[in-house]
Formats: structure tokens, C-alpha cells, sequence
């Protein structure tokens, strides 16, 4: 499992009560959902869905190498 499949807020032990800490948004989709409502909200997106979630996903995973590559 890479760091971009991990939980983006895994469940502290003492609040599980019987949850799987891996529930959840991973950290690339919660970047990547990020990603996308900073473009939404400035307006600079492309008009086709496709495009705009391209970019979104390509932004989490650029990041997700870099921080990889930085440690």
C-alpha cells in the first residue's frame, strides 16, 4: 500500500469500536477532491467534466510523488 492509498483520517484506536481503521476517503481522493473544488470555486476549469477531474486526480498524484521523493 502506497501513502496515496492510505486513510486520509484513519479512526484513532480508542474510537474504533470495532471500525476498520482503512475506512473512508484515501489520501489521493481527498486531495484530489480538494484539487477540484479550488479549481470549481476560481472559475478556471474547463467546460468538459472529463477534463477538469484529469487534472484534479493528476495534481493529487503529483503531490503524493513529490511528498514520496522528499522523505
Amino acid at each position: 500500500m502506497n501513502n496515496g492509498n492510505m486513510p486520509a483520517m484513519p479512526t484513532p484506536p480508542s474510537a474504533r469500536y470495532g471500525a476498520d481503521p482503512h475506512d473512508g476517503m484515501t489520501k489521493r481522493e481527498l486531495i484530489a477532491m480538494h484539487c477540484l473544488a479550488a479549481m470549481i470555486s476560481t472559475k478556471a476549469v474547463p467546460s468538459n467534466e472529463i477534463e477538469v477531474t484529469y487534472h484534479a486526480i493528476n495534481y493529487a498524484d503529483a503531490l503524493l510523488k513529490e511528498l514520496d521523493r522528499s522523505r
